[in-house]
């Protein structure tokens, strides 16, 4: 099983991205899944057979079997101090710069709200520019210079006291780096006509995007 997921951790190096299938996966994101390895947390694999999901391709299943009726790939202990989502983030390459989260939203919101919480952690200690699609409406940033293209709202907010720049095509500028507060109401309902650039020192998330690339 090592070999498989090493060669498995191997693709995604290669790659830079990946797909994390969750327990919550709806038929309407099936369209979002790309060529990315995938890799299937707990009851994912359930709904990727399900779905029946090109399963040929590069997969690796882990979890601790509370919402999988499968043969896991990796099984991890049911008694432990960790999500399986965290675990399956805590062994993606460094090297990774584009994920996609899908079926992991909706359940219990303090489930979800872990999951966001592990997303920023994640995203805290990477060293390379990295973004973490979570849904149609967010998605969540590491630190350094990004850009996207939107008409319409779009909303700003991190985990943790965090410096931005925001200039361009939006209502509210910030042509200086400003601290926005943790759950802070401050990055809240601004509205984009075109090109926006951001700079953070910190993860965010960013809600109500469109295109969302590096600044480079």
């Amino acid at each position: 099983m090592k070999d498989k997921k090493d060669l498995f951790l191997k693709l995604i190096k290669e790659s830079r991205s990946a797909v994390l299938v969750g327990p919550l996966l709806k038929k309407e994101e099936l369209p979002l899944i790309k060529n990315s390895p995938l890799l299937l947390v707990d009851g994912g694999l359930d709904l990727a057979l399900k779905y029946s999901l090109d399963l040929d391709r590069s997969c690796f299943s882990v979890g601790d079997g509370d919402s999988s009726r499968l043969s896991l790939d990796e099984v991890l202990p049911v008694e432990k101090d960790y999500s399986d989502l965290a675990y399956a983030l805590s062994i993606l390459p460094e090297e990774v710069e584009s994920i996609e989260l899908l079926g992991f939203l909706g359940g219990r919101s303090d489930h979800e709200l872990c999951n966001f919480g592990e997303v920023f952690h994640f995203l805290k200690k990477k060293k390379n520019l990295a973004k973490v699609y979570l849904g149609p409406e967010v998605t969540a940033l590491s630190s350094g210079d990004w850009k996207f293209s939107h008409q319409g709202n779009f909303s700003l907010i991190s985990f943790e006291d965090s410096e931005i720049r925001l200039t361009g095509h939006a209502a509210y500028e910030l042509e200086h780096f400003t601290t926005i507060k943790a759950f802070s109401s401050h990055g809240l309902s601004n509205e984009a006509t075109g090109e926006v650039k951001l700079q953070t020192r910190s993860p965010i998330f960013l809600y109500g995007a469109g295109l969302i690339t590096k600044d480079e």
